[in-house]
Parts: C-alpha cells; sequence; structure tokens
C-alpha cells in the first residue's frame, strides 16, 4: 500500500487526487483560499446567518405537548416513538467583529418563519432563555444589525426575509453557492459546536457514514426537543463565548473578552426602534378598531389611551393593521389609514 501511494504521488499532485476522487467542486471546498480581513470592528456591523443539520436523532415523544396529554395519548406517544425519529435543523446568527452566538433557533424545516424568528432573537435581549435555562453568564445584549451575510439556503434567501431585513435598513448580502471560503467563520462555528456539543450527545449519527460503526442513533435518540434547546442554549452562553478562538483578529481572545472590549471601546450597531422591529419582524393581523381597542388572534386584546385620541382626532371607523411581537405580547403597533405615524 505504501508503495502504491508512492507511486501515485509521483504521478498526479494532490489537488488533481482530489479532483479524482471527490470532483471539482469538493476540491475547491477543501483547497480554496480563504479571507484574512478583519470584517468588523463593532458589534452588529457584520452578522453571518447559517443552518445545518442536526447530526443527530432526537425522540419526538416530548415535543412540546407531553405534560399536557391524557394517558391515552401518552400511551399511544409511546408506541409512536418507538418508530419516530428525526433529524431537526439549527439556524444560527452570529456577530463577525466578536463571534458570539446572538441568536439561535431549532426548527423542524428551515423556513422563511424560521428565520424571522431568528432575527427576532438576534435584535432582543435573552433575558428570558437566560433564567428559563439557568445560564450562568450573561448572553449577547440586543442589537441592530448593519450588513448581513447568509449562503443560498431556501430559510434564508427568500423574498420575505430579505424584505424584512431591507425594512429594518439593513444589507442583506448573499454569498456564493458552494463557496465555503466567502463565509469560513459561519462554517467554522458548525465544526465547533459539531465537535464539542452534538459529538457528546446520545443519537449521535456522525459526520459522514460509517462513522461509528455498531451504534444505532436511532434507537439512542432519547433527548427531546425543549431538552435539546436547553442544553444548546447552555452551550452558546456559558461554554462557546470563554472558549480561545484563534480565527481572523481574535489572536487567541475569548469571545465574551472580545465582546465586552468592544462595548466599551467602539460600542455596537444602535437598537432598532420598537415600532420597525415589530411591523418588520412580527406577527401581523387586521382588526376593527372599537371604543375597547382591537382584538387580534381570536383573543388578544389590545389598548391605549394614545389609540382613542388619534381614533376620535381623525374620526377614524374601519380596519387597522396590527403588529405583535410572539415574544413579547404586552405590546402592539397599529397602523391606521390616514395617520402617518405608528401608533
Amino acid at each position: 500500500e505504501k508503495t502504491l501511494r508512492q507511486h501515485r504521488n509521483t504521478l498526479v499532485t494532490p489537488t488533481e487526487y482530489l479532483i479524482a476522487t471527490n470532483e471539482k467542486r469538493e476540491t475547491r471546498r477543501k483547497r480554496g483560499r480563504g479571507s484574512t480581513d478583519v470584517r468588523a470592528l463593532s458589534i452588529g456591523e457584520v452578522c453571518g446567518m447559517d443552518e445545518q443539520k442536526f447530526s443527530m436523532v432526537v425522540s419526538a415523544k416530548k415535543a412540546g405537548l407531553w405534560n399536557t396529554a391524557s394517558d391515552a395519548a401518552k400511551t399511544a406517544l409511546e408506541a409512536a416513538d418507538e418508530y419516530i425519529r428525526k433529524r431537526l435543523h439549527v439556524i444560527i446568527l452570529y456577530d463577525a467583529a466578536s463571534r458570539m452566538p446572538l441568536a439561535w433557533i431549532i426548527a423542524e424545516n428551515p423556513n422563511s418563519e424560521a428565520t424571522l424568528s431568528l432575527l427576532r432573537m438576534a435584535t432582543r435581549d435573552k433575558i428570558r432563555e437566560q433564567r428559563r435555562y439557568g445560564c450562568k453568564n450573561e448572553p449577547a445584549r440586543a442589537c441592530g444589525i448593519l450588513y448581513l451575510r447568509n449562503d443560498n439556503g431556501v430559510g434564508l434567501r427568500n423574498a420575505k426575509v430579505i424584505g424584512a431585513a431591507m425594512g429594518l435598513g439593513t444589507i442583506n448580502a448573499t454569498t456564493r453557492t458552494f463557496h465555503p471560503e466567502d463565509r469560513a467563520p459561519d462554517e467554522r462555528l458548525f465544526g465547533t459546536l459539531e465537535s464539542r456539543f452534538f459529538k457528546l450527545m446520545p443519537g449521535y449519527t456522525g459526520r459522514r457514514p460509517g462513522e461509528l460503526p455498531g451504534y444505532d442513533a436511532i434507537r439512542n435518540g432519547v433527548v427531546d426537543v425543549e431538552m435539546l434547546y436547553g442544553m444548546l442554549t447552555r452551550y452558546l452562553v456559558d461554554e462557546y463565548p470563554f472558549e480561545r478562538h484563534h480565527g481572523v483578529g481574535m489572536g487567541g481572545r475569548r469571545p465574551s473578552d472580545v465582546y465586552q472590549e468592544i462595548n466599551k471601546t467602539r460600542g455596537q450597531v444602535e437598537v432598532l426602534d420598537p415600532n420597525t422591529r415589530r411591523i418588520q419582524l412580527g406577527w401581523e393581523d387586521c382588526a376593527t378598531l372599537s371604543d375597547e381597542g382591537v382584538r387580534v388572534f381570536s383573543g388578544i386584546w389590545f389598548n391605549s389611551d394614545a389609540l382613542q385620541e388619534i381614533r376620535e382626532e381623525n374620526s377614524f371607523e374601519g380596519k387597522v393593521q396590527v403588529f405583535v411581537d410572539p415574544d413579547n405580547l404586552n405590546i402592539a403597533t397599529v397602523l391606521m389609514p390616514g395617520h402617518h405615524d405608528p401608533i
């Protein structure tokens, strides 16, 4: 075998060998030149987002309704869970200047709704996740996004997401297909997540076929979705920001230290206007305005003195557009025909 390898190396170069075995596209990915540019100096100046399918199988038994199910439903789910296993997708948005994760979403199918939820999480604080999942450290604060870089995934590159980004004043850029060197830091984050998080989980399938001989990932996929999201949140808040990073511009510093330093010296992109954020990223409904305000989504009421005063001044009757942030149902934004400003 060694003699044959030496004979092969005298006949073809390493690049020619890769082309012969893996074709041109994979060869470009493995041997393409990277970038040594410092892409951003402030938090939110350049952000990257990407999606990846989990290299692990999760259980469908406790996907949200287990505690409220009846005994008969639990029995049926127990039987079905022996056969139902699924692989989900994770979508992550991170800051290029500090390498801090700004948002993370687990979705069954990556689509525009999942991406909009990711953008909502990035532009708000993560105190709710910190308290719910018992994180010991503070996650990244809310910030605006000046330049957003993504690949050509179906859930990331669509009219709804691009339109919302434009409405927020964000420059949306899609990189070239099959050119990971255009977004090397984005891809590297998933490599770290794969090797230091998913690889230690029950139900891990391996990066390639045959990597784990004799291991039945389907039978060992016992982690449910809620538990997985909690573990992922704790890793991205308590573990990843405190690991030394040797990417371009980092020099072995920890993302958390770089994040704090940048906030002290250069700051971050200004937080979005709440009304603009709800209009572009929130859920929209059409409702008839009355003395009691507006009723949206078949049972949620919103009202305020400002809404009623403007209604009286304009003698308005009819329907208005209502925008609600699903992460915060305390406040809504109303657009009234004939009135210039949001209410």
